[in-house]
């Protein structure tokens, strides 16, 4: 994403905050031992797994937002987002 943003491709930030999502719900659903419904409606299935990071329903829609502009905090959001991932793996990997 650093790297997109200095290149100053918005396309290329874009498949980058893609790539991330779909790596982020790979994990939560591989977690709750749910199978992966696909790429359509992730949130609302999302909303159905036991154990989330917290903020994740709202932290996916947040960073698609940032995601359209090569100005914003998307970076440090995602930064963020992995942090909290990081907590919630440490209390839900057995």
């Amino acid at each position: 994403m650093k790297a997109a943003i200095a290149r100053d491709d918005l396309i290329s930030l874009n498949h980058r905050v893609a790539a991330w999502i779909a790596s982020y719900t790979d994990i939560l659903f591989a977690v709750n031992r749910r199978y992966h419904p696909g790429e359509k409606r992730l949130l609302m299935y999302m909303q159905g797994l036991p154990g989330l990071p917290e903020g994740a329903l709202e932290d996916v829609p947040q960073l698609c937002e940032l995601a359209g502009s090569l100005s914003s905090p998307i970076v440090e959001h995602v930064s963020a987002m992995l942090d909290k991932l990081d907590r919630w793996l440490e209390g839900n990997i057995k």
